[in-house]
């Protein structure tokens, strides 16, 4: 997790001071990496070299990150009796699966609307749905879960050992905010979002 974080904040570093360099739009989504930082690389001194070192880091984030992503899947079919190595293909054959999704969105099923009956998400397939509808559904139903899951179904103890704190009035605001305030909160931003 150390290692994705900090290959996630060097590529950041590494791609803004180039686009805002090269006067390129700072908001251009996974176009900025894959079309529009070849062109800033080519235009630099060293670009080539640049670029190449940049794809590498890149690369190494992925790695990482799906790393990261597939470890659950794993020791959860572990724990089940599979083995490591055919839990682990199983998570990436799960994964690839699911980018088949966002490789159809450019083809075959690019007038696919999945999520039509949401306002929001109306006239959008599913990469449209991957990379901008997981910050409008996804995101804050996972807070609202998790939020109900620590507040409501942990133990008192547990989450006292989790946070290593003591339970005094600081703690007991902390649990009455996730337990009543902050699903109020993210309920209304995920309504706000859809709607």
């Amino acid at each position: 997790m150390a290692a994705d974080t900090a290959v996630a904040l060097l590529a950041g570093l590494a791609v803004f001071p180039i686009v805002f360099a090269h006067g390129l739009d700072p908001e251009g989504g996974p176009g900025l990496v894959f079309v529009s930082l070849p062109l800033a690389f080519s235009a630099m001194p060293g670009g080539d070299i640049l670029g190449a070192l940049f794809f590498f880091f890149l690369l190494i984030a992925a790695l990482t990150s799906a790393i990261a992503l597939y470890e659950p899947t794993t020791a959860w079919l572990s724990e089940r009796g599979v083995s490591r190595i055919k839990g682990t293909l199983i998570a990436a054959g799960g994964s690839w699966l699911l980018g088949l999704l966002s490789v159809f969105s450019f083809n075959i099923w690019q007038d696919v609307d999945p999520l039509g009956f949401i306002p929001s998400l109306q006239g959008v397939n599913f990469f449209g749905l991957i990379t901008n509808g997981i910050d409008k559904l996804v995101l804050p139903l996972g807070a609202l879960v998790i939020s109900g899951f620590v507040g409501r179904v942990l133990t008192r103890k547990a989450v006292l050992e989790e946070l290593n704190m003591r339970d005094g009035p600081l703690f007991r605001i902390w649990l009455f905010s996730l337990r009543w305030i902050t699903p109020g909160v993210v309920a209304i931003l995920f309504l706000v979002n859809i709607f």
